[in-house]
């Protein structure tokens, strides 16, 4: 396995964030920060991402998922992932 910090970059290198803003734009899916609800920038979700990567490559366990905003990230014994996920419920 290449190192947790190789591989996080390289996870970080090759996802379209601008991908994620799109379908949050052309979905009105938002962010909340004081009260104020937004569409976050390229930027505001690589940070969030990668947070959430260092999180869960900081883990001590050979399994773990850490999630948030959309945004899963999960760390294996040898591989490391991240996906932006939509989820809809009808009642």
């Amino acid at each position: 396995m290449i190192s947790k910090g190789k591989a996080i970059n390289k996870i970080m290198r090759e996802f379209n964030f601008r991908a994620v803003r799109d379908v949050m734009k052309a979905s009105n899916i938002t962010w909340k920060k004081n009260d104020e609800e937004y569409i976050p920038s390229e930027g505001e979700l690589r940070l969030k991402a990668e947070e959430m990567l260092k999180s869960a490559a900081g883990s001590s366990t050979n399994y773990c998922r850490v999630s948030g905003n959309g945004f899963i990230a999960t760390k294996r014994a040898t591989t490391m992932e991240l996906i932006y996920s939509i989820c809809h419920c009808w009642g």
